[in-house]
């Protein structure tokens, strides 16, 4: 990947604060665009020196050196005094005046992420700092392997203390020689997939045996459709609510209301007008309405019955 001058301070940029007064010893920090993962800048096109990251202006309120960005990779500047308080706004999405090896105006189909990819699997890796709207489910990515290039979907996305991405490979596989990660500035068409899933039924956290077990799933790019039947038959004591566990993939913090839920028992509950459920914890928790409010499902309305019971549900939530 090339680099060209940066469209901002890319050579002989004088800086000043907000007073019209020269910027002396002032920092400008570099990040990758929309995220606050610090990104490398280049005093020439070849990319063989790095600048600084913060880069420090001169007395005279200068860049030292040319700030080269690599084609096709948006940046982030931030822009203190010599002390560290910010002066003027955050400049985000700055590229280089050069969009691809030939520094003509016609953009490349793929973007270098300018992240350090690191093997996980034949189907996953990570990324350092929170990059889920660097990869989010859907987005096409071009990685460069020992076996060579291997192109990928992006099937889910995570972060915790870093960035998992999981991708389903057009052919081939993903190596332990895996140093490189681009993605497509081309939207492709949404990725789905569907298949089966194991449900697990609990009381007050305990897994239960069921006689019946069946759960499907259909996925649309970050979105998860889902149906659940669970039969269960009298094992003894109440203990506590019930929940279902063992969805297909991790749920957001976010739209996790499931309004479709049913029970068929012989021992519905006194009072009982409806149900619904939510993801919480990564479990379903079970609600039933009343007309004074709504209560946990508890297994007591199973765990009493004469008979057997039927638990169905059906859903939809996003990735995480």
């Amino acid at each position: 990947m090339t680099a060209s001058l940066s469209s901002l301070y890319g050579a002989g940029a004088q800086l000043f604060d907000d007073k019209g007064v020269v910027l002396s010893g002032g920092l400008i920090y570099t990040y990758l665009a929309g995220s606050t993962t610090p990104a490398i800048t280049w005093t020439d096109s070849a990319q063989t020196v790095p600048n600084a990251n913060p880069i420090q202006l001169n007395s005279a309120g200068r860049t030292t050196s040319e700030i080269y960005l690599p084609n096709g990779t948006g940046y982030k500047f931030i822009v203190t005094d010599s002390l560290g308080a910010s002066v003027g706004p955050t400049w985000d999405n700055i590229f280089s005046l050069g969009t691809n090896a030939g520094g003509t105006s016609s953009a490349s189909a793929w973007v270098e992420s300018g992240l350090v990819p690191t093997f996980s699997s034949s189907t996953s890796f990570t990324v350092p700092g929170n990059q889920t709207l660097v990869f989010p489910v859907g987005t096409r990515i071009k990685t460069t392997n020992t076996a060579g290039t291997i192109y990928a979907t992006v099937i889910a996305v995570a972060f915790t203390s870093s960035t998992l991405v999981t991708v389903k490979t057009d052919a081939g596989i993903l190596d332990a020689g895996l140093n490189d990660v681009a993605y497509s500035l081309i939207s492709g068409q949404a990725y789905y997939a569907r298949g089966p899933f194991t449900p697990v039924l609990k009381f007050a956290g305990v897994t239960q045996t069921t006689s019946v077990t069946q759960g499907e799933y259909i996925q649309l790019s970050n979105v998860i459709l889902f149906t659940i039947r669970l039969g269960k038959t009298n094992s003894g004591s109440p203990s506590g609510a019930v929940t279902i566990g063992g969805l297909p993939f991790a749920s957001s913090a976010s739209f996790t209301y499931i309004q479709n839920a049913a029970l068929v028992t012989p021992n519905w509950p006194t009072g009982m007008t409806g149900m619904h459920g939510e993801i919480a914890g990564g479990d379903i928790q079970l609600y039933y309405n009343t007309t004074s409010g709504m209560s946990n499902v508890l297994d007591a309305a199973i765990n009493s019955n004469t008979g057997s019971t039927n638990i169905y549900v059906s859903g939809v939530y996003f990735l995480s």
